[in-house]
């Protein structure tokens, strides 16, 4: 304590900080890795009952997020102030293996076959058997603020895609926030940082022993000074962002 007490006010302050962005985070990691959510998108759904239906609410992009899925497996989304559905997907392997049938209020959007390869990722063939790449995934282009599909009409970049309605009437798997790995690495960063300016004198010291004698007698400069204070703030800002992109992972 003797030792932090000696130190300059920035110095304290900036100890204090990643002690308190410390603390902070691990509290969120604690929770986090305690309870499931759903990834849908960028965003991270939570689980209820209602009525017998599974419901998944969040945010994704900013919006308020509503998934809403019967036990016959039809699904309503509410995206924002939209919504979507009711969305049923049916198997029917009179088409080809792994064939189904998904439905918008009743009508067929799509009938062909679905094929999972690695990682998760699905590919939507046709009747004839054929990749329909285009099916797999909604393509848009922005222009001006409005998204075109790809034949050029007006697209709405909110409509549930072919894949996520699959992946969904399937049933999502279940998934935990919090990488600890990630944890620990920002956690390795405060401590480093930590002791680099509890004994920054010392590692001044040591420095200077390598590139002249009588290194205790060596003064630092005010731009060494300035780059030492450069250097803790981006560390700092670094431990930020090493925990705010784990919680995500």
């Amino acid at each position: 304590m003797r030792r932090f007490r000696e130190l300059e006010g920035l110095q304290k302050g900036i100890i204090i900080v990643l002690a308190a962005v410390f603390v902070v985070f691990t509290a969120i990691y604690i929770v986090a890795v305690n309870r499931e959510g759903f990834v849908f998108r960028d965003g991270f759904l939570r689980l209820s009952e209602e009525n017998g239906n599974s419901v998944y609410s969040g945010k994704t992009g900013g919006k308020q997020t509503v998934i809403t899925v019967a036990p016959d497996r039809s699904m309503i989304f509410r995206i924002g102030e939209k919504t979507y559905g009711p969305y049923e997907v049916k198997e029917d392997p009179t088409i080809l293996p792994n064939g189904c049938d998904i439905l918008l209020n009743g009508r067929s959007i799509y009938h062909g076959a679905v094929r999972e390869l690695s990682d998760g990722v699905l590919v939507f063939n046709g009747s004839d058997g054929e990749p329909d790449v285009f099916g797999s995934i909604n393509v848009y282009t922005g222009i001006n603020g409005e998204y075109m599909d790809i034949n050029g009409n007006p697209a709405d970049i909110d409509e549930p895609r072919l894949a996520e309605l699959f992946e969904w009437a399937q049933g999502p798997e279940a998934v935990r926030r919090g990488n600890l790995m990630m944890w620990f690495f920002g956690t390795v960063i405060c401590v480093m940082t930590a002791v680099s300016i509890l004994f920054a004198e010392e590692f001044y010291r040591l420095y200077m022993s390598f590139r002249m004698e009588n290194a205790e007698d060596a003064i630092p400069s005010e731009w060494y000074i300035m780059t030492r204070y450069l250097g803790w703030f981006l560390m700092a800002v670094c431990v930020i962002v090493i925990f705010t992109i784990g919680l995500r992972m």
